[in-house]
């Protein structure tokens, strides 16, 4: 007996000794399966946390990372272990990466599984946050090592010796960091890029953000052999299903599917009534002055993309509003249709815009950011159509709410109040969960009309 237990120790060291996550090797032994339910089922909700805390926060920010990590250890310590340890290896924490490395392995199935690029995507996305916070806890020479180990980068020639070559000691091919080039956050020269340690993590996740993709091909390919156990057929269906409630709920799983097949210029009016007050705002501003900032072109035209506007539709809406007050040629001269396709990822950088955050808009003011941080702002929003319908007490419950709580707070409020839902949540922290939650009612109406 004792000799078997020896026997296991010496196992799960040699697997899982390495400090640095290992995001593709699939789990050696075995656990039963209420056991990998359980902790499936805990990876994920640390998903889930990753993802809410995303839409507040810049991703990979100091906030972020330090909000994450708060998270992790109220309600997550076993994952927090495993991204703060720098090394530390005891039984108890090779056990926690056995674990870790079944749960991971399991929702790569889930992930290949889904019909819906959505789901597999989140799963990676959430993997390489995961990574990124294991890699950075990391000491110096750790990173180092895989970093050499896995030819990422090598140390550059002694004969570049020049200041900016000195602070940037590591050479890289160009394309391996075409964002960091991008953002003019390294040096180039006859066709190498020069990177210093603090780039490692961006080197580190890129590698296994690819590693993971080539991962997910290899066990579709098995994946019929999986689930040939109709036990763990139902596991990945039930995890699957449960995925897709959380994008669901994070703004990109069926709602938007739905939604974005119904969004274009014959009822986008209509639709803003559906618009969180920050975006309602600006539409009235373009309907009524027929122009808007850059600083509202940028929070607004990134919102209607990701609800579903074409575009083309894009193009022609702000076209025909903006040539009421400027002529076409001066509407062509000040690049308006350019700064449209770059939202679409079709100019610039070639990236695709995501619509702001509430933390990011708060931070904007006058015409464009968030008008509930000020009376005057908010009794311009009282002002329009879809808030008829809101009585006088409740108007001045809301106004007397600013400055005493969040706008994040008296958002939800108003979803509560415009739209008659009994489930509202305690706070909004992104313009696409207000628009999903106050559209909802509006899909299950069109439903109950048609099914009639």
């Amino acid at each position: 007996m004792r000799n078997s237990a020896v026997a296991a120790l010496h196992k799960l060291r040699d697997e899982y000794s390495d400090p640095v996550l290992n995001v593709t090797k699939p789990p050696a032994g075995t656990l039963p399966l209420r056991s990998i339910q359980r902790i499936c089922k805990q990876r994920l909700e640390v998903y889930y946390a990753l993802s809410k805390i995303t839409l507040s926060l810049v991703q990979f920010s100091d906030d972020w990372n330090v909000a994450i990590l708060a998270k992790l250890k109220e309600n997550f310590p076993d994952t927090y272990q495993l991204c703060t340890s720098r090394g530390i290896i005891t039984i108890q924490h090779l056990k926690t990466r056995h674990y870790d490395r079944i749960a991971r392995f399991f929702m790569y199935h889930v992930a290949v599984n889904s019909k819906s690029l959505g789901i597999c995507e989140w799963i990676v996305n959430c993997e390489i946050c995961l990574f990124r916070l294991q890699f950075s806890n990391c000491l110096m020479n750790v990173q180092e090592d895989f970093i050499f180990k896995n030819q990422l980068a090598h140390r550059r020639s002694p004969n570049q010796c020049t200041e900016i070559f000195e602070s940037h000691p590591y050479e890289v091919t160009w394309k391996s960091v075409l964002p960091l080039i991008r953002a003019r956050s390294v040096p180039l020269s006859k066709g190498k890029a020069y990177v210093n340690a603090s780039h490692f993590i961006f080197l580190a996740s890129s590698f296994q953000t690819e590693n993971i993709l080539k991962h997910l091909s290899v066990i579709k390919i098995g994946l019929a052999t999986v689930k040939c156990d109709p036990r763990i057929d139902k596991m990945i269906k039930d995890f699957q299903s449960t995925s897709e409630k959380c994008i669901r709920i994070l703004y990109q799983g069926e709602w938007s599917d739905r939604m974005a097949r119904k969004v274009n210029l014959s009822n986008l009016d209509d639709l803003s009534a559906y618009f969180p007050p920050c975006m309602e705002r600006i539409h009235h501003h373009i309907e009524t002055r027929h122009h808007i900032r850059y600083e509202a072109r940028v929070q607004f035209m990134p919102f209607l993309k990701d609800i579903g506007l074409s575009l083309n539709d894009m193009l022609q809406y702000f076209h025909e509003n903006f040539t009421k007050v400027m002529t076409d040629a001066e509407f062509k001269k000040k690049r308006y249709a350019y700064q449209m396709r770059y939202q679409y990822g079709l100019e610039g950088c070639r990236l695709e815009q995501k619509t702001k955050s509430c933390s990011q808009i708060i931070k904007y003011s006058n015409c464009d950011g968030c008008p509930l941080l000020s009376v005057d702002n908010l009794q311009e929003v009282f002002s329009l159509p879809s808030y008829s319908s809101l009585r006088i007490n409740e108007k001045e419950d809301l106004l007397s709410s600013v400055g005493k709580i969040s706008a994040n707070s008296i958002c939800a409020k108003i979803i509560l109040l415009k739209h008659l839902k009994t489930d509202s949540f305690e706070s909004t922290i992104h313009p696409l969960q207000y628009y999903v939650e106050s559209f909802s009612q509006h899909l299950d109406e069109c439903n109950d009309s048609s099914d009639a």
